[in-house]
């Protein structure tokens, strides 16, 4: 029978400590989920400066909205959450119909002061009938201005002559987008800035905590 036992201890394991340690889920999760919220972020950002509104006027900065809401939790031991909470980023990555419920229809901006904007945000709309007598759109009540003529007999007539103003949405039943997955980084991005942030992350769990560093003496 063996009646010893080795122990080995010592400032030797400091580093394998460090790096079972770095390897805990609770220490790797919150690394990669930073890195992949700050490359997403980067991501919104510049497609906020990059695709300003088509219509022109007031801007929305809807990219620049979903970049600052974009954050990460831990899913147990062995998964991080990515999550966007903006209204509308999902309908811009997989697209897809969007019918009117509450309502009729669906207005859409197509005028610049429309944009970003919901129809009972103003307050002087008048609907707009097609040639078949639907509901076409939504145009700003025009000026009423007098129009004086004079009939057969001479008599001057007063005669109220309406002038529709702007259209500023159209009323449809609903709308189909195409998917645009680029509004996103691709998963091999993704993937790239974990890897890196665990390596990176791993290595500083290697380096030997009481360096000094040398200043060199002339």
């Amino acid at each position: 029978m063996i009646a010893y036992a080795l122990t080995i201890d010592g400032p030797g394991l400091d580093a394998p400590r460090r790096v079972i340690s770095a390897m805990q889920p609770a220490r790797t999760g919150p690394v990669m989920g930073r890195a992949v919220v700050n490359l997403e972020r980067a991501h919104l950002f510049e497609a906020n400066r990059t695709r300003p509104n088509a219509l022109g006027g007031r801007r929305t900065n809807f990219y620049a909205q979903a970049a600052r809401a974009t954050s990460f939790a831990l899913d147990g031991d062995d998964a991080v959450i990515v999550s966007i909470s903006q209204i509308g980023i999902r309908q811009r990555y997989y697209g897809g119909t969007i019918r009117a419920k509450k309502s009729k229809f669906l207005t859409i901006p197509v005028a610049p002061e429309a944009y970003g904007k919901r129809a009972r945000e103003f307050q002087n709309l008048e609907l707009v009938f097609g040639p078949n007598g639907v509901p076409w759109a939504l145009a700003t009540k025009g000026d009423r201005r007098v129009q004086i003529t004079q009939n057969a007999k001479g008599k001057t007539v007063k005669k109220m002559i309406g002038r529709r103003g702007v259209i500023l949405f159209r009323l449809v039943k609903s709308v189909t987008q195409a998917a645009d997955p680029s509004v996103l980084a691709t998963p091999d991005q993704v993937m790239g800035a974990a890897v890196v942030a665990l390596a990176d992350h791993m290595a500083l769990a290697m380096k030997p905590q009481n360096a000094a560093s040398k200043t060199p003496t002339t």
